[in-house]
Order: structure tokens, then C-alpha cells, then sequence
């Protein structure tokens, strides 16, 4: 899965995915880091992962 935010300065916090997959998903590659124009909020050299809500959302069964 791969989602983008192409806005130059507008960012989107607790931005929900929608998913029929039922396992978490972790961070492969990212670009928050200040180095690429992000905001710098992650913390780098850690691996994140946003876990799965089984909850519907966008006619999916899950969301992260």
C-alpha cells in the first residue's frame, strides 16, 4: 500500500486508510524526514507500525 501527500505544506494527521487486509502494516519508506522537505515528526531509525482497526471504513472492513 502506498499513500502520498503531494501538498507542500499541508499536512494530514490521523488520516484514515481504509483495508481488507487483516494485519498491521509498518513503514518501508518514508519521506517525513526534514532532509526531503517533510515535517520531521517521525522518529527515524525505528521501526513504526499502524495497527489495524477492525472497524469499516471507506467500504472496507478495516482501516490503519
Amino acid at each position: 500500500m502506498f499513500v502520498f501527500n503531494f501538498h507542500a505544506t499541508k499536512s494530514f494527521e490521523h488520516y484514515r486508510v481504509g483495508t481488507d487486509k487483516p494485519f498491521d502494516y509498518k513503514i518501508v519508506l518514508e519521506t517525513d524526514d526534514e532532509w526531503f522537505g517533510g515535517h520531521n515528526r517521525l522518529k527515524h531509525g525505528r521501526e513504526i507500525t499502524f495497527p489495524i482497526v477492525k472497524e469499516g471504513w471507506d467500504n472496507r472492513n478495516n482501516y490503519i
